[in-house]
């Protein structure tokens, strides 16, 4: 994925974003983090154009949720596990399992940045979604995705965060790969 994805990307700087970062041309609005141990973001070009400052930030905050979570590593293990459970079971555990890692790093993002943060991830979400290719039929590989191509629970997620809105919240912990103060 990465040796593909390096091809039809360059290097970008984001302000605060400390690990190698890569704007890619790519016809699914793309914002994710590749790999374990050395992880990557890539952001797809339309993603820079449509989302503002604010909202990329909260984007890029959930991503290093994911980050700091290894949620990646999380995942390759689900997959493999997945295959050894009775085929039903292991995709319901597996889409559980992903429903749940996308809560936890949208209410990473909401408690690192407040309700603001929350409110802009929401509209990130809603952003992405409509600039979302219906036809998108193509799976994407195992990486931390903002949303998947075939993401059902926006609606939840969006909802999730709207709640965190109203919650006072304070800066907590900081991922080591968002090294500024948004």
């Amino acid at each position: 994925l990465i040796a593909d994805w390096m091809t039809t990307s360059e290097p970008v700087e984001i302000d605060g974003v400390s690990m190698p970062a890569y704007k890619l041309r790519h016809p699914f609005p793309v914002i994710a983090v590749v790999g374990i141990f050395r992880p990557r973001i890539f952001v797809a070009e339309q993603v820079f154009s449509e989302l503002d400052d604010e909202e990329l930030v909260a984007a890029l905050s959930h991503e290093a949720g994911h980050v700091s979570s290894f949620d990646n590593l999380k995942r390759v293990t689900m997959r493999v596990c997945r295959d050894l459970l009775v085929f039903p079971l292991g995709r319901s555990l597996d889409n559980g399992w992903l429903l749940a890692a996308e809560s936890a790093a949208d209410e990473y993002a909401a408690v690192r940045g407040g309700s603001g943060y929350a409110l802009n991830l929401a509209s990130a979400l809603v952003k992405i979604g409509r600039i979302t290719p219906l036809e998108q039929t193509q799976r994407l590989p195992i990486a931390a995705y903002l949303i998947e191509p075939d993401d059902t629970s926006l609606a939840e997620r969006i909802d999730g965060l709207l709640s965190f809105a109203d919650k006072p919240f304070g800066v907590s912990a900081r991922s080591p790969y968002l090294t500024a103060v948004f």
